[in-house]
């Protein structure tokens, strides 16, 4: 299952929860949002995930705590590993430490 998700809200949480946890290979979450991985999007998903006892191993991709330079999104995304070729490599990483 993947979710892009811009704004986390009880719909989304009720999305997450309506998923057939069943599954093993469901039991997997990356977020990754373009800001520091911590008090965001990767909380209110980690808070989604432990409310409802969910089976899932967590992995927030983003900016470690830092401030941001201010460039164009191209050089930003580049730098802070957030281009789609650092996602898919994050995505892997994530999936084979999940296995």
């Amino acid at each position: 299952m993947l979710l892009c998700v811009r704004d986390l809200k009880d719909m989304m949480a009720e999305r997450c929860i309506g998923v057939d946890h069943s599954d093993p290979s469901l039991g997997r979450a990356l977020c990754i949002p373009a800001a520091n991985v911590g008090g965001g999007r990767g909380d209110a998903v980690a808070e989604v995930i432990a409310s409802e006892g969910m089976p899932a191993k967590l992995t927030r991709h983003g900016i470690c705590d830092e401030y941001s330079l201010m460039a164009p999104p191209p050089h930003l995304y580049a730098q802070y590993e957030q281009d789609a070729k650092d996602i898919r490599q994050r995505a892997a990483r994530h999936l084979e430490r999940a296995a």
